[in-house]
């Protein structure tokens, strides 16, 4: 479906990024930048419109169903793949999708472009894990309900866990959280 790409050549971009702040601001503008690519919202709008006999299968105006079927269809169609040794890389959304994996920051970024395409509004949320010198995972919370957000919830698409999960404090030693406009 995203493969649009399929054999041409692949072509990559390089930018450097040292703090957290560059690192965050990168994500942040593929995120703006996929949630604008029609594939992406393709990807969305399949996952949330999907019929159960004559009826949608979530019911319409059920933001936590539409975003736990985006997380559902997320972990259908990527895993949890490391970077290149010693590079961090940030792939677009669809990328992502067409190498079926990727790491945290570009689940990061699907994700942040998926929700932000069917009308979420998300930020991007940044912890520095228990023994860990400096932050070292990222991923998103996303508002509900979308129009006028009243409760922001966690949608870490990189692990194992459900939708809705978030580390427990004793293992996080800093947050930040970052807008996504």
């Amino acid at each position: 479906m995203l493969g649009k790409n399929k054999g041409a050549p692949l072509k990559a971009s390089f930018h450097k990024v040292g703090t957290i702040d560059e690192r965050v601001k990168h994500v942040v503008n593929m995120i703006q930048k996929g949630r604008r690519d029609p594939n992406v919202r393709a990807f969305a709008v399949k996952a949330v419109s999907k019929k159960c006999g004559k009826d949608w299968c979530i019911a319409e105006r059920d933001w936590w169903g539409e975003c736990a079927a985006v997380f559902k269809a997320i972990r259908k169609n990527a895993r949890y793949v490391r970077d290149a040794w010693r590079l961090d890389t940030f792939q677009h959304p669809g990328r992502t999708l067409e190498f079926g994996g990727g790491d945290c920051d570009d689940y990061t970024i699907l994700s942040g472009s998926a929700l932000q395409a069917i009308g979420f509004p998300v930020k991007v949320r940044v912890i520095q894990t228990a023994g860990s010198p400096d932050f070292n995972h990222v991923f998103l919370i996303v508002g509900l309900p979308p129009r006028a957000p009243t409760k922001w919830a966690a949608f870490d698409t990189s692990i194992n866990r459900p939708p809705g999960w978030h580390p427990p404090r004793n293992m996080i030693q800093r947050i930040k959280d970052y807008e996504v406009p």
